[in-house]
C-alpha cells in the first residue's frame, strides 16, 4: 500500500499526521516521496503508532528489500521496551498458542493474537494446560499496537524456527 493510500484510508493529511505522531511534516513529506536515506526508525516507529500500522506500510517499494537485519533487530527491540508485562505462563500460552499457525496480513496483528488467545483455549485447553486467564490475556495482546502485536508475533515465530536444543521455554520474549 502506497503511503498516500494509507493516509487516505486513515482519513488523514500530513499536517494532521505531524501532529499527531510528533515526526515532523518535512520529515513525513520525504517517507511519502520514497525519500528514506536519512529517515530514522525513531521516526518510522513513530508513524507507525499515529497511523496504527506495520513498518512495511510506510517503507514499501525498493526501500523495503534495503533495511538491514541489524536496523529491523533494533525496531523488534524498542518494541520490547514498550510491551506489557506478561507472566511466564502467559508467554508459554502464546509460544503454544502459535506452534504451527500461519499469521494472516490482512489481519491487524493484535485481532489476530486475541482470536488466537480465545480460539486456543476453546479448542485446544490451553489455560488449563498453562494457568492462565484466557480473558485477561485477550484483554492484554487487544490492547497491544499493531507494531508490538506483530513483533510478539515474529519473535514466537522466529523462536519455534530454532533448533530444539537453541529453544529455552522460560525464555520466549
Amino acid at each position: 500500500m502506497s503511503f498516500d493510500k494509507l493516509l487516505q484510508e486513515k482519513n488523514m493529511n500530513i499536517k494532521e499526521l505531524a501532529k499527531l505522531s510528533g515526526v515532523p511534516e518535512p520529515t513525513i513529506f520525504r517517507a511519502k516521496r520514497e525519500e528514506f536515506q536519512n529517515l530514522k526508525f525513531q521516526s518510522v516507529i513513530k508513524l507507525c503508532q499515529a497511523l496504527n500500522c506495520l513498518p512495511h506500510e510506510i517503507i514499501s517499494g525498493t526501500f523495503e528489500k534495503e533495511i538491514e537485519l541489524e536496523e529491523q533487530e533494533r525496531m523488534i527491540a524498542y518494541s520490547f521496551v514498550e510491551l506489557p508485562e506478561f507472566s511466564g505462563n502467559e508467554k508459554k500460552y502464546i509460544a503454544d498458542m502459535l506452534n504451527g499457525s500461519m499469521y494472516n496480513i490482512n489481519i491487524l496483528p493484535q485481532q489476530y493474537l486475541q482470536m488466537q488467545v480465545l480460539d486456543s483455549n476453546e479448542y485446544d485447553g490451553l489455560a488449563d494446560k498453562w494457568q492462565v486467564d484466557s480473558i485477561e490475556l485477550s484483554k492484554k495482546v487487544r490492547n497491544l499496537t499493531a507494531h508490538q502485536a506483530y513483533t510478539i508475533i515474529k519473535t514466537i515465530r522466529d523462536w519455534w524456527n530454532k533448533p530444539d536444543s537453541e529453544r529455552d521455554l522460560d525464555n520466549i520474549f
